[in-house]
């Protein structure tokens, strides 16, 4: 499938001001020989927030596991800080792994430890600052996504928008250059939505961090994105800013971003003959 829709400048003017961090070339994987991403390429520079968007099951979290290293890619290479991570030494990768944040889905929060212990849980294993540094680190984080007086809640006393905030406040713990975002904003009610996408902004605009935002909200990407890049059946399908994508007149990429229930991407997956597959044929 060929990309559907590209704009002519997929690259925002604050992006052209800085240095490219994260890159893909035509990546593509497959699990058990179902393809999952095929021929995906894209870059982004600090201080820019790229926003991958899709239906679920298009391909966005193998894409964001594939840009941290967490899965290999069959064919492509994927470029962290200018360095192919599918070539790296466990060491080195370690040390690139040091320099991004990921906010997880579901925060990721570990139950036994109360929040500031969570937060503060990279700089323990990571760092050798001292007991009183890393409490004022944490306040600072915490500070950051508005939960300092929380730090000694338990997981289990939090909201769902206050677990979030804690896993960008432990995503920010070691002051990342990138910071990758799995559906930050899932299960969220539309003001804590509001405050979470407005939190990535204010971290990308005033802290220069490059972001990588996995979600099908189109709410909070058109808030959060200076580009956008559309997963379909793992091809991309459209790229470019906000504005572009708003504008395309392509079908399937307007019944995504509009939310329609009619239109080329169909209710059923299934490749099979119903009939075929109820009778073992």
């Amino acid at each position: 499938m060929k990309t559907r829709f590209s704009g002519g400048s997929s690259v925002s003017e604050k992006a052209q001001l800085g240095v490219e961090v994260v890159r893909a070339d035509h990546i593509s994987k497959a699990f058990d020989g179902r393809m999952v991403l095929s021929d995906v390429s894209l870059s982004v520079r600090k201080g820019e927030t790229l926003v991958v968007m899709g239906r679920s099951g298009s391909g966005k979290t193998t894409c964001l596991r594939i840009l941290m290293g967490q899965e290999t890619a069959d064919t492509g290479q994927v470029l962290l800080f200018d360095q192919n991570i599918a070539t790296l030494k466990k060491k080195d990768l370690n040390g690139i792994r040091r320099r991004f944040g990921v906010v997880f889905q579901s925060g990721a929060l570990l139950n036994s430890l109360n929040v500031f212990e969570n937060v503060a849980l990279p700089l323990r294993k990571l760092t050798e600052l001292d007991r009183a540094v890393i409490e004022i680190v944490v306040k600072l984080k915490l500070e950051q996504v508005g939960l300092r007086g929380f730090e000694y809640l338990m997981p289990a006393q939090l909201s769902g928008g206050m677990r979030k905030r804690v896993g960008i406040a432990r995503a920010l713990a070691l002051d990342p250059e990138i910071i990758f975002y799995d559906e930050p904003t899932s299960g969220l009610d539309p003001v804590m939505t509001a405050v979470i996408s407005q939190l990535i902004r204010e971290i990308s605009s005033s802290l220069g961090v490059a972001s990588v935002v996995v979600t099908h909200d189109m709410e909070s990407a058109f808030s959060v994105a200076d580009q956008m890049l559309m997963l379909y059946l793992g091809e991309v399908v459209a790229r470019g800013t906000p504005e572009e994508i708003r504008g395309t007149d392509e079908e399937l990429v307007r019944q995504f971003v509009d939310g329609k229930a009619e239109g080329p991407i169909p209710l059923r997956q299934a490749t099979t003959d119903l009939l075929e597959d109820l009778l073992g044929g």
